[in-house]
């Protein structure tokens, strides 16, 4: 179920894509089908990007509950959890991966879906910045950003999103279950602003809507909304995360007994890094 509301920024005739600079070695590797430019008359073509951290670099907030290895596992099981969802939406015209670990490159490339390689991450956002405007330079008219720790999304999610009609320029934000983040986010043109990834990332993207002079559309996705940064997500994700990979690789770290033995403070919405 999604739950939509509407803020709207100034109007003028500019992009305000923001382009910042290609994060360092970068390079564009291509499924079988690769990405193709539309010609003029061709219908509008949009894409799914999922941005991949290494898994080594992931999920520290989790460093008391589980080892390196076992963040390692987790958020592999969440990549394939919501891989099964990308591929069993139909919205998506592509399915694209922008990551520097290689692993992630294989499966995708398994999956038949588009790479774009980075033999370095610097940061979520320029990764994300990166490959839209690679996107958009080959005749993609919308991108939408799904992270990759959201064990619970569904292929009607995204369909239900990348539903929704933008009349382009737009934007579409989902924000996290604190309310504070940005855990979904649909740009048309792809490079229509700067993402802000980060602590108080909603806030900030409707800064930069409004910068860009584009009405911007927020709604509410349950599924979408938790993403597993924390021991409280974590808790809450056990509730009704059944029937996922994510929830049978927990269950195989023994995660209940590991919650029940850390003691810690109430989540801080400060520090999530929408990662």
């Amino acid at each position: 179920m999604l739950f939509m509301q509407g803020c709207r920024g100034g109007r003028n005739a500019g992009c305000g894509s923001g382009c910042r600079g290609d994060p360092p070695l970068l390079r564009l590797l291509r499924s079988p089908a690769p990405l193709l430019l539309c010609s003029p008359h061709a219908s509008l073509m949009n894409a799914l990007l999922i941005p991949i951290k290494d898994p080594l670099r992931a999920k520290t907030r989790l460093a008391d509950l589980l080892t390196g290895e076992g963040r390692r596992q987790l958020a592999w099981a969440m990549f394939e959890d919501v891989s099964r969802a990308a591929t069993g939406a139909t919205k998506p015209d592509r399915i694209v991966v922008v990551t520097s670990f290689a692993p992630a490159v294989g499966r995708a490339r398994s999956l038949g879906w588009d790479v774009l390689a980075e033999e370095e991450q610097t940061s979520e956002s320029a990764s994300v910045d990166w490959a839209s405007r690679v996107l958009g330079e080959r005749g993609f008219d919308l991108v939408m950003r799904l992270p990759a720790d959201v064990p619970l999304v569904r292929a009607e999610d995204i369909d239900d999103l990348m539903g929704i009609k933008l009349i382009a320029p737009a934007a579409l934000l989902v924000p996290s279950r604190d309310g504070t983040g940005t855990n979904a986010i649909i740009r048309t043109p792809p490079a229509l602003f700067p993402s802000r990834f980060g602590p108080d990332s909603l806030a900030l993207h409707k800064e930069e809507a409004a910068r860009a002079g584009v009405e911007c559309v927020i709604v509410k996705s349950p599924r979408v909304a938790l993403d597993i940064d924390d021991p409280s997500d974590l808790k809450l994700f056990l509730e009704s995360g059944h029937g996922t990979l994510t929830f049978d690789a927990l269950a195989g770290m023994n995660i209940t007994h590991q919650l029940s033995a850390v003691s810690h403070q109430p989540s801080d919405p400060k520090l999530k890094t929408d990662s």
